[in-house]
């Protein structure tokens, strides 16, 4: 069974987007435990945990689960970087899409 190595995943980011950092978070995925490789059943214990405590976070967990499976997977460096760069974007997206409904809605209770 292959390795995967999550805090190579989460390390690997210059600006950590929000999604990655929630995740990572309550994953317990510090970026610094080195070579601690995990199964991926060892990988859906920690997401089925993380989200059973923190179910607020279910989407996040769910994403970033499956974006560290699929790095693990992908054997072509500029296909993960390409899964990197849409995972970044996707998050500045979900952040701005919730911006906008707070103010939506700030703007309807006033």
């Amino acid at each position: 069974m292959k390795k995967i190595y999550p805090d190579n995943y989460v390390k690997q980011f210059e600006d950590m987007p929000f999604i990655v950092a929630v995740a990572a978070e309550t994953m317990n995925i510090p970026g610094d435990q080195g070579d601690a490789g995990l199964s991926p059943g060892d990988i859906m214990e920690r997401a089925e945990s993380a989200i059973s405590r923190y179910p607020v976070h279910a989407k996040e967990i769910c994403l970033i689960t499956l974006a560290i499976l699929a790095d693990s997977l992908i054997p072509n460096e500029a296909s993960r970087s390409l899964l990197r760069e849409h995972l970044a974007r996707m998050d500045e997206l979900i952040n701005e899409a919730a911006w906008s409904s707070q103010l939506k809605r700030t703007a309807r209770a006033a």
